[in-house]
């Protein structure tokens, strides 16, 4: 996984903030993968 920042392939996850957080090793910036959400809308056809 790249940083979002320094662009290193170094992050790691990070348990300690919360489930999902990875941290990078090279300038400690934090990014956390949200799962997509489930559109609930449902299409209407005429």
């Amino acid at each position: 996984m790249l940083c979002w920042y320094c662009k290193s392939s170094h992050m790691y996850p990070f348990e300690s903030l919360g489930k999902g957080w990875f941290k990078c090793s090279d300038c400690g910036a934090t990014w956390i993968e949200m799962p997509k959400p489930v559109s609930k809308k449902r299409k209407v056809t005429k």
